[in-house]
């Protein structure tokens, strides 16, 4: 195996998802999506406090209904568009990606291969779990249920206290989505961007390869 091959190997060196997870948010450079939920989670929690017990579950269960009608679309659209972009990309765009060094917020390097695409898997395992977790609350939380029926053994307080803070963090969740699409959108673009930066490359290469082998030629 010659220097060139090897050193992509590294490429095989995540072994499952949330290691991929992990990466991705440690070289995230961008703080923003992060700093706007928690600017709002003050407001949030003080409009839970304000609100009744009644209203909070009614809320809840608009949020877990519209997580997973919402969710499950947008698993679906992210899932077909990163099988879009990884199946037909020229594979010469990757194995450029995969040559140039990101510069992220830790000390381990990462190629813009992994950069992007790890940001892809990443807010996809992101939204399953948000999905997941409407799901067990749609599916676990009805009337009646074991949880429903042990949440109204305890007291009032402590049962207005679970549900506000149920409702607070799906609220969370949702801004942070939002949030997370914003660097979505730019990913894909970067993508666009590499691709032709690396046929402008590709170009010049191969004219500057004509250029010496006429050379040679002409001597």
């Amino acid at each position: 195996m010659n220097n060139s091959t090897e050193k992509y190997w590294g490429l095989f060196d995540e072994k499952n998802i949330g290691t991929i997870w992990w990466i991705s948010r440690v070289h995230s450079s961008n703080r923003f999506n992060l700093i706007v939920p928690l600017i709002l989670l003050p407001f949030l929690v003080f409009c839970a406090y304000k609100c009744s017990m009644d209203v909070a579950a009614l809320q809840v269960r608009s949020i877990v209904t519209l997580g997973l009608n919402v969710g499950i679309v947008l698993l679906a659209l992210l899932v077909t568009g990163f099988t879009f972009i990884a199946s037909f990309c020229n594979p010469g765009v990757y194995v450029f990606l995969a040559s140039q060094i990101h510069v992220g917020n830790c000390k381990h390097e990462l190629n813009y291969l992994k950069y992007n695409f790890f940001m892809f898997i990443a807010l996809i395992f992101e939204l399953a779990v948000f999905c997941f977790v409407c799901l067990l609350i749609f599916l676990f939380a009805f009337s009646g249920s074991p949880i429903t029926t042990f949440i109204d053994s305890i007291g009032h307080c402590e049962k207005s206290v679970i549900v506000k803070c149920v409702l607070v963090a799906l609220s969370i969740f949702l801004i942070y989505f939002a949030m997370q699409f914003k660097a979505f959108l730019f990913n894909i673009y970067h993508v666009c961007i590499t691709a032709i930066v690396w046929y402008k490359h590709q170009q010049d290469s191969q004219s500057t390869q004509h250029y010496e082998n006429q050379e040679n030629q002409n001597s």
